[in-house]
C-alpha cells in the first residue's frame, strides 16, 4: 500500500486557514500551510 501526500489548493472561495478541514489535514500530512491563503481543496 502506498502513502498518497496530496497538494492543499488554493482558492479564493476557499476557507481561510483557521477554518479550513484541508489546511488541517494538509498539516495532518506534513505540509507547510500559509495561514493568509484561503483553503479549498486538498489532491
Amino acid at each position: 500500500m502506498l502513502q498518497l501526500r496530496c497538494a492543499a489548493q488554493n482558492y479564493e472561495w476557499g476557507k481561510r486557514a483557521e477554518d479550513s478541514e484541508v489546511a488541517k489535514l494538509a498539516r495532518a500530512n506534513g505540509s507547510e500551510v500559509d495561514d493568509a491563503k484561503p483553503f479549498a481543496e486538498l489532491w
